[in-house]
Parts: C-alpha cells; structure tokens; sequence
C-alpha cells in the first residue's frame, strides 16, 4: 500500500505554498508594457487564424478595446479613435491564447511561465484560499498571470491517497465541505481516487445542488458509469481509463467506453505528455531534467523532478517497459475518443515531475498531432474547447478561444503559422492577455529574471537538502531562515517531496518510531516544515504525529486541534484526538 501511496504522491507531487507569498507576488512590466490596457490597441496586415474555421483570413486588421475583440476584418473597413496604439503586424500570424486545463499553481512564479509561454488561461485542480486572491489579480491585470479558473481542495476519501489531502469519512460533512467551497467562490469541485461509490454520489448531488460540476479522477472502485451517471463531467488522465479496461490489449471495451462518454456528454483531457515522461523518468531522467527551459522552474518544484527525489526514477525498466505499452495502448484510445467528437482539453497536470509548464501544452499538441489529429483539430483543443467548456459551466464567463468580435482579448501573435506545423505555436512574437499587449521581449525579461533568481534559490534548497539529509535539522532550520528573510516570496520545500521526506524520521518499518532520539529528529524536521506551511492541515497532523512518537501527549493534542482548525472534518486529526484523549482521561 506504501508503494501505491508513493506511486501516486511523485506523480502528483506538488509544492503547496502559503498566503504571504500573495503579498509580494506581482510583476510589473518595466520599460516595455503596461498593466493597463491601452484605451484601443489596432493590429494591422495581420493574417488572422480564427479558429472559427481552418481558414487563414490575409491581412486583416483586428481592433481590441480594454480587454474585448470589437472587430475583426479588413482594414479597409476598420474604425478605431485617433489616439489607438496601432501595430503593424505584417508577416505575423494571430491566433488565440492557449489554455491549460488541468495544471497546479504549486508557486505564483508558474503563471509567470505559463503566460510567457502563450498560456493565456489555466484551470488549476487543486485550489487554496490563496489560489482566489491571484485569480482577482489575475483578472485586474495586476500581476503577469493567465486567467486562472479553480476547482477546490481535492475531496478525497478516508483512508486519503495522501493524508494531507481533503478527506472525509462523513457524508454530511462532505456536503457542507461542497457549500463552503461554493461560498468560497470556487469555480469546479475536484474529487480524488479514493472516494467510494457513496460518497462520490453525494459529492456529486450537492454540487449540483450548488451549480457546481464535478472534475477529477477516477476510483477504481467505482465504475465508469457510476461515476458519470454520478454528474462527473471531467476525466482528468488518460490512465485513469484503465479502469474501464482490462488490460493494455483491451480493445473490446473502447466502443463502450465512447458510448458512455456521449451519453453523459463527458469531457477528456488526456495530459499525454505527462504519461509519456512517467516512462521516460525510468528509462531516461537526464533527457527531462537537462532541457535547457528547466532554469525556469522554481527549485522547490524541481525537488520532485531530481534523481534524489524522483521515485518513478528507481521503479525498475520492467515498469517502464509496463508503462509505454499502456501508453501507446491509451494513444489509441485517444485517437477513436477524437473521431467520436467527444470533446477533448488540452491539459498537462504541469508542474508535475515531467511537465513543465506552459512548454507542457506546446507539448501535448504535439502528441495529438503525431497520434493523427490535424494541426487545426489539435488547437481547437487548446482554443475553441477550452471556451466553450468554461462558457458553459462557469456562471458569467467571458467568451474566450477564438480570434471574434465580442471575445476576449487573449491572442499570440506567432512569426509561423501553426496550421502547417504545429511546432509553429512555439514561434510567439507577443502575448495579449486580457487587451495588455506583451512584447517578446517583455516576456523574455520575466524569463530572464526568475533565472538569476533560481540560480540563488536552486543552492539554498540543495543546502537544506544537504543538512537534513545529514540530520543537521538546526543547520537547515538557519539556512531556510536567513533564505526566507532574502526571498520572503520564495519556497525552499516541496510540499509532499519533504512531507515523505520527513518519514524516515517517523517511522520505523511502517510503525511510529520508538527511538527518542529519532522521534526528536521528527519534531525538529516537521516544525521546520510547518514553517514553510502554516496554513495547511497537513503540516500541522504531522507536527502532532511527531509530538505523539515523542510521548509528549498535550502538545501533540495541540497540534491535532490545530490541524483541525484548517479542515475541521480531517478524519486523521480527528480520529488521533480522540484516542490521545482517550489516553489522558483513563
């Protein structure tokens, strides 16, 4: 079971980080752009791919008002005020913003990649109060981002994949765990693997209830058609469709599979890309980990993407042999999924070890092309469906995915045209986002700017590393507070890479340690933890389980309501209570 856990905890593994980043976070674009949109920006002799058809419209002119498309057409026929900033876009081709629709804001520095890279609209699946505060941001203008769109915290069963997730061994407390996430202004509930068929149903019922759809994984404990017939619209990985099958030569079950897809007008989103590096981390590490991009991803993330830390890395060749035949089995799958028109999005589940974001959607293009997808079929997923999804299970949203009047202003300008090579969508001369206009070169210095950060921070996390790995915890305990007072908007700890870090601290063969001088080790490691996390539940548990191999029962007691007092409804606080507690009383 420990090995499944893990499985699943590298593959997902995702550095949660905590509301005082908000308060630094932001960008703005010296020099070169403003955060404002102009009053009119006019694009002139630019060849338009609307996506509205295959078609290529020559020379058009495209007029953006604040942060709407008002006309698309001949320039002729154009009309905008004197005073509009007018660019000569001859040579260039224009298409819509892409979208990734299954990613995780594990660092706000991810949308910064995201949106220099031409993502112009994520929907991130696992959201926080602090996943709010940027989406407003993100909305004003105020900081470089994409458009962000979010589910909730995972809604998890009990036992939990991971014990920090969301979870729930109580049908009501579920339900009301829906409504606050609906009061909270979440946009979609996202359920995990573990939920049974009832609980699941119930999840699925009150968010109904609420006007809220249901996106996430499959259970292998709950049939295909249970949990589409249950409301749950979004499949959120290809793999999870093995549930369905019984093996990678399976082939008797894809007509039924479609069959239940259409009848419950269920959306795909396969995230190829991030199937194909899980088989490729075994085979292959350093064709990931040496792309030259990598300097841009924050170093805490990386954590999970190194050898120290990559476990698919050490699961063998076999498995990875097992794992490129599903994957091309799921390729197939995948091709009759798009001949049956069932709607596809674009997604990466970046930045998961293997998918690096906003390069993770040029990437997954890329996949659909060569598994025979027209380059034009390809965008439509990253462009016209990701809309038309949002549009029609989001309340008030914008239209967005096509080069229209009327749409928002989300567009790249490209120096080639994708309709002949999709490698093309890479050729971005300038992002638009929400009417602001961003040069290359603007884009280029967000770049070049978190790269000589990392360079700094990238030492300061092998540092820690370093000293913990040799049980000096006070020595990385003055490392990370000299490296949060230089980069307070930084973190320096991956979520779940030094959650199971910390295990080999607290527990011995599965069991909680028995050693004092080990279990002070835990204490030490996991307050140093809590101080990257102090609003997560989940650091908090921990704090209270190092407490408890300590013998130290009311401290432990302390964490525990602690704990509970982020997620009110944690069986694993809760039950741990009770029986210390329980202790105490007898």
């Amino acid at each position: 079971m420990k090995e499944l856990l893990l499985n699943v905890l590298f593959k997902h593994s995702h550095c949660i980080w905590f509301a005082a980043v908000l308060l630094i976070f932001s960008f703005s674009c010296k020099n070169t752009d403003q955060n404002k949109p102009p009053q009119t920006l006019v694009l002139k002799n630019v060849q338009v791919i609307s996506m509205v058809s295959d078609q290529v419209e020559l020379n058009q002119c495209v007029v953006i008002k604040g942060k709407y498309i008002m006309y698309v057409g001949s320039c002729d026929d154009a009309e905008y005020p004197k005073n509009a900033e007018v660019l000569d876009a001859k040579g260039k081709y224009l298409i819509p913003g892409l979208c990734d629709m299954h990613m995780h804001i594990d660092h706000p520095d991810v949308l910064k990649v995201n949106l220099a890279y031409g993502v112009t609209t994520v929907m991130n699946y696992r959201g926080l109060p602090e996943h709010l505060i940027l989406r407003q941001r993100a909305e004003q203008n105020e900081i470089f981002s994409p458009h962000i769109y979010t589910t909730g915290d995972y809604m998890e069963g009990y036992p939990a994949t991971v014990p920090g997730f969301l979870s729930f061994d109580n049908a009501d407390e579920a339900r009301l765990a829906v409504r606050e996430q609906k009061e909270k202004g979440y946009d979609f509930i996202k359920v995990y693997r573990n939920l049974d068929t009832i609980m699941h149903q119930v999840i699925c019922d009150e968010a109904a209830k609420n006007d809220l759809t249901v996106v996430g994984h499959l259970s292998p404990d709950i049939s295909l058609e249970q949990s589409l017939a249950a409301g749950q619209k979004v499949i959120a990985h290809t793999e999870e469709l093995m549930y369905h099958f019984n093996n990678e030569n399976d082939t008797t079950q894809i007509t039924e599979l479609i069959q239940l897809l259409k009848k419950y007008q269920a959306t795909y989103t396969p995230n190829l890309t991030i199937f194909r590096s899980l088989f490729l981390q075994v085979e292959n590490l350093d064709s990931i980990n040496q792309q030259d991009y990598l300097k841009y991803l924050q170093p805490a993330i990386f954590q999970s993407w190194r050898r120290r830390y990559n476990y698919n890395h050490f699961r063998g060749m076999m498995w990875a042999k097992f794992m490129r035949a599903r994957f091309n089995f799921l390729r197939a799958v995948t091709q009759q999924i798009k001949a049956a028109d069932i709607p596809i999005l674009t997604s990466t589940d970046a930045p998961t070890s293997g998918a690096f974001p906003g390069i993770a959607v040029h990437n997954e293009l890329r996949e659909f092309v060569e598994i025979g997808f027209t380059p034009y079929e390809a965008l439509k997923t990253a462009t016209v469906a990701p809309g038309e999804f949002i549009k029609q299970y989001v309340k008030d949203a914008d239209h967005f995915g096509q080069v229209k009047a009327g749409y928002r202003a989300d567009l790249l300008l490209l120096d080639a045209n994708p309709l002949e090579n999709i490698e093309n969508t890479r050729s971005i001369s300038s992002v638009i986002k929400n009417g602001v206009y961003y040069s290359r070169d603007s884009t280029d210095k967000v770049l070049n700017h978190l790269q000589h950060l990392y360079e700094d921070v990238d030492q300061i996390v092998r540092a820690i590393e370093t000293e913990i790995s040799n049980e000096n915890i006070d020595a990385a305990k003055r490392l990370l507070t000299e490296a949060k007072n230089k980069y307070p908007e930084q973190t320096f700890m991956g979520y779940y890479t030094m959650w199971y870090a910390g295990y080999r601290f607290l527990y011995d063969d599965r069991a909680l340690t028995e050693n004092p001088e080990q279990a002070d080790l835990a204490l030490k490691f996991y307050q140093l933890y809590l101080s990257e996390y102090p609003k997560m539940h989940g650091s908090h548990y921990l704090v209270g389980m190092a407490y408890k191999a300590k013998k130290d029962t009311l401290n432990a007691i302390k964490a525990f309501e602690t704990s509970l007092s982020f997620h009110p409804f944690n069986p694993y606080a809760r039950n741990q209570l009770k029986q210390l507690k329980r202790e105490v009383e007898e």
